[in-house]
Formats: structure tokens, sequence, C-alpha cells
């Protein structure tokens, strides 16, 4: 494809979901919904301007491009958020995001059996796992522009970027069993502590470090601030992925740890257009999960 079409169909998609978040704000409505709608309506259901599904290379395409969104917008919500705004509420966040979160992909699970005979229970829970997560764009979203008190703002705000790490093992954790009948609970128990340990440690490490070499380092140019920053948050999700941790909880951690050394305006251009063609495309840890779970499926009609 040529390069420069390429560019005007970012360009124009980008300016079409500023347009729909601006028509948004006037309606009341959250900018997610809107961008949404714009989102189904190019894509393979509506005008099929993009046409998703077609070759089995697509859920790797959008895998991909789920786990760079969702990094960019946990990114953004760490941004906003530092050790001293969330320690009051840090136990509750936690507690809503890990028991919270189990439940309700548990009670969604048994809806979803009930409702849909053909499910396996590792499927349903499968299903019950993937909406168990609130949207963490919607709520740094909402919350930014709210009244609420300040403790349960940050309460919500931590446990948004905490629920999707959460959420994403159930699934993984899920679609392992399916794969190996060997994989029982105390695997799946193993799987989750060993994922968010190493991805806390991986982010609150590098963020210490990266706090401690601003602090002695004055670079060239104020721009190369926020470059360092996000160079940090990047080193932490591949770190922490490397190490088999969770990637989205170390870019969150990292940020909260305290490499902020900008006002966070000054990324607000990357930022903004990462979570924007996340929210466009409907990214998140729903998406993230597209190619994991088609090869699960391939898995069973093969056996």
């Amino acid at each position: 494809m040529d390069v420069g079409l390429v560019a005007l169909a970012v360009g124009a998609l980008l300016t079409a979901g500023i347009g729909a978040s601006l028509l948004a704000g006037r309606l009341r409505l959250p900018g997610l919904v809107l961008v949404l709608v714009l989102g189904m309506v190019i894509g393979s259901d509506g005008l099929a301007w993009i046409n998703f599904g077609g070759q089995d290379a697509d859920y790797d395409v959008a895998q991909n491009a789920a786990i760079m969104a969702l990094a960019l917008i946990l990114y953004e919500g760490g941004l906003s958020s530092g050790w001293a705004e969330i320690k009051p509420a840090i136990g509750v966040s936690i507690l809503l995001a890990t028991v919270g979160t189990a439940l309700t992909a548990g009670i969604t699970a048994v809806a979803a059996g009930l409702l849909f005979t053909e499910l396996s229970t590792l499927e349903a829970l499968i299903l019950g796992s993937t909406v168990a997560a609130t949207d963490a764009a919607a709520v740094f979203a909402v919350l930014r522009g709210s009244t609420l008190r300040r403790k349960l703002a940050r309460t919500l705000e931590g446990e948004s970027g905490i629920n999707d790490p959460i959420a994403v093992i159930l699934v993984l954790a899920s679609i392992e069993a399916i794969n190996d009948s060997s994989f029982g609970l105390l695997d799946a128990l193993w799987m989750g502590v060993s994922e968010l340990a190493i991805g806390a440690a991986v982010g609150f490490a590098i963020g210490g470090f990266g706090v401690w070499v601003l602090q002695r380092v004055t670079l060239p140019s104020a721009g190369l601030y926020p470059v360092a920053s996000v160079a940090f948050a990047a080193m932490a999700y591949g770190g922490a992925d490397t190490l088999h941790g969770t990637g989205f909880l170390a870019v969150f951690t990292v940020l909260v740890a305290g490499v902020r050394h900008h006002d966070p305006g000054e990324v607000g251009l990357l930022l903004a257009a990462g979570s924007l063609v996340g929210r466009l495309f409907g990214l998140g840890p729903e998406a993230s999960v597209l190619a994991a779970v088609r090869n699960t499926s391939a898995v069973s009609d093969s056996s």
C-alpha cells in the first residue's frame, strides 16, 4: 500500500475520532461511546472500509495493536496517579481489582453458561473474564472531569489500572486449562501471583531507577524528558513480559513510582493518538485475547 495513502487514512481516522470526542462532549456523553460507534461504522460490520477477520493474521495484528494501545492507556493513567495519591487507597484498589474482578468473572461465567448451553465451563469463564475488567480508557477519561471526592477517584483509578492485568491473566489461565487438562487451580493461582509479582517488581524497580537517573542527569532539551519517561515505561513492559510477568501492570507502576518529570501535557500527542486509535477500534483487554482465543478454537477443532 502506498505510504501516502496510509498517512492520509491514519490522519483522517484520528481527525474523525477527535471530532467524535468533541461531539460527545457537547451531547454530554462519554467520548468513548461515539468513538466506538465510529469504529463500528468504518469496520467490517459497517461500511467495511477496514476489513477485519478475513485472514488468521488479522487476529495477531489485533492482539499486537491492542497490547500497544492498552499499554499507552495505562501509561496515560499512571501519569496522573502518583504513589502519594494512590497510597491511601491502594488496599481497597487491590481488593477491588483482584477479588472484585474474579467475582465478576465468575458471576458472568455462570450467567453465560445458563444462557449459552453450548459453552463449556472454561469457555464461559473466558467470556466472563473478558468482560470483567473495567475499561481503563473510559474510567480515566470520566474521572478526569468528575467531581467525585479525591480519595474515591484515586481508588477507582488504582483499581482500573490493576484490574486489566488480572482479567488478562484469568483469560490466559482458562485458555491454558483448555489446552492442557493437567492445568489445575493451583497452577492458575501460581500463574496469577507470579505474573503480578514480577510485573509489579519490574515496574517499581525500573521506575525507581528512572527517578534516580532523572534526578541526577540534566538532559539537553526539555522535550527529551517525556521521551525518557516513555522509554522507561517501554523497558518496564518488555522486561516484565520477558520474565513472564504482566507488562501492563509494569507500565502502570513505573509511572506510579514517580517517572513523571514533566507536565503530562508534554506527552499528550503521543498518548492521545495511541489511546484514540485503541478506543476507535475497541482495543483493550477484550481485544488483546482475540488471537489467544482464536488459537484455542483452532486447537479444539483439530482435536
